[in-house]
């Protein structure tokens, strides 16, 4: 009888070593965000960091899983106007995000982080998150002024917004007509060297009742501000159509020495314009 108690007993000793019990763990999620930004080309470039900083009462022996819910947004501050969005994904001790928008104006614009971060306790540790055990959640939201997350380098960064101005006048039977391309650019850094901008297009005058090409003139050289002037009979005439098209190329003068072998491209900005001449308005 002795021996068989003792058979007994090991026999339940074995099975209960065979069996894993879980230890759930008891774990608070204190999420913080860290924003990291540069320019690259003409674009604003925000990696955000966010970081789960759990603290675990107790550890348990099952992992613990952290899920990332939420958005990254730029905006103009001043506007309201939403400029860019990423969603906030992950399920690690931490997640990056990574946001683009353009670099009108980096003054007005804001960068903001919101969302939650939830622990979950990965049951039978088996990768499935549909038995996932919730442990705790929490909120996030931080903001910061572009300007201070990017440091802008001494390489310039500039934008144009090309317009077109025309002046027409009669001399005589012959009608001067000029148009004048601004380049109207925007400095988001305006760098250590010279920045130059060039011109290349075309303004061409169309009969407007036989869509013939009547005259065309080039638009080259540099500045902010390029004009030509076409000249053409009015006689028999009803009107015309004036087409002005092409593009801007921003550079840099790498060590203003006016080589442009060395010129460094900043950015290209394209125009075109139509412009009707009615002869018949008095």
């Amino acid at each position: 009888m002795k021996k068989l108690i003792i058979y007994l007993a090991l026999v339940m000793v074995a099975a209960t070593s065979c069996i894993t019990i879980e230890d759930e763990p008891f774990v608070i999620v204190d999420p913080a965000v860290e924003f990291r930004g540069h320019l690259l080309d003409d674009q604003v470039v925000v990696n955000s960091t966010v970081y789960a900083n759990p603290a675990f009462t107790n550890p348990g022996n099952i992992p613990t899983v952290f899920v990332y819910e939420g958005a990254i947004e730029l905006y103009n501050e001043l506007t309201g106007t939403l400029l860019a969005t990423t969603p906030i994904t992950g399920d690690g001790l931490s997640t990056v995000i990574r946001t683009e928008a353009d670099a009108t104006s980096m003054d007005n614009i804001i960068v903001s982080a919101s969302g939650t971060v939830s622990a979950y306790a990965d049951k039978e540790s088996d990768g499935d998150p549909s038995n996932d055990l919730f442990l705790h959640k929490s909120e996030f939201y931080d903001v910061a002024n572009l300007s201070d997350v990017i440091s802008l380098p001494n390489y310039p960064i500039v934008t144009m917004d090309p317009d077109i101005v025309y002046q027409t006048y009669l001399k005589g039977k012959e009608l001067y007509t000029t148009a004048t391309v601004l380049v109207n650019p925007t400095y988001v850094n305006a760098g250590s060297f010279p920045i130059l901008f060039r011109f290349n297009g075309v303004m061409q005058l169309y009969d407007a009742g036989s869509g013939a090409l009547l005259r065309s003139s080039t638009i080259t050289g540099s500045g902010l501000t390029n004009a030509t002037t076409v000249v053409t009979d009015t006689t028999g005439r009803d009107g015309f159509i004036v087409i002005t098209s092409g593009n801007i190329t921003c550079t840099g003068d790498i060590g203003s020495d006016g080589n442009a072998g060395n010129d460094i491209p900043i950015s290209t900005a394209e125009y075109y314009e139509v412009f009707p001449i009615d002869l018949r308005e008095e």
